[in-house]
């Protein structure tokens, strides 16, 4: 298992190995440690069963698609499955543990960086509308239908929209701080 988490981080610095899929492990090895992390903090805030369950599902889903996608070397399969679930799952149905009113709106924008830097062309117009549709449909149904969305008491609502704060930052530098890398490296190859 230590043999293989090295590979995994090996290849994420290998530059034979295409800028998209070493970003794609990337995304998956912090996105784990984040949907860990917020899974664990839920618990601990006693989020409400369903949003916890919508959590650790995730975290089971993301990894299992994640094997399977390099295993059988479906790099761009498994990206398009993951950013659907990202965008009509997950961030739609955690909007409701809140709405407006937690962490959900900020996961939004992390779609739109998630779509913008794994997918590219129509693919990638395609499913930035659909992840802006998504968010008009979310927030019109939680705005029309308010006992559609769980309540979060003051403090829930803080510390939630808080740490999604935190954990998404930290993940969008990580995403930014390794395109930049992926970028020096190339200009690096390109003049030796």
């Amino acid at each position: 298992m230590k043999r293989k988490f090295k590979e995994w981080i090996a290849a994420i610095n290998d530059t034979n190995i295409p800028a998209q899929e070493r970003l794609f492990r990337l995304m998956v090895t912090v996105g784990l440690a984040t949907l860990f992390a917020v899974s664990v903090f839920g618990f601990f805030i006693q989020e409400d069963s369903a949003t916890l369950r919508l959590l650790v599902g995730g975290l089971v889903s993301l990894a299992f698609v994640s094997f399977l996608s390099f295993h059988f070397n479906k790099i761009h399969f498994g990206m398009r499955v993951i950013i659907m679930v990202m965008v009509f799952g997950v961030v739609p149905i955690g909007f409701f543990a809140g709405g407006i009113y937690g962490g959900g709106p900020i996961w939004f924008v992390f779609n739109f960086i998630l779509v913008s830097l794994l997918l590219s062309g129509r693919e990638r117009n395609a499913f930035l509308a659909a992840t802006v549709l998504t968010a008009i449909a979310t927030y019109y149904v939680a705005y029309r239908y308010p006992e559609r969305v769980a309540p979060h008491s003051k403090e829930m609502a803080f510390m939630d929209s808080f740490v999604s704060v935190v954990l998404l930052s930290a993940l969008i530098c990580a995403m930014i701080a390794f395109q930049r890398y992926a970028y020096r490296q190339k200009s690096e190859r390109a003049e030796a």
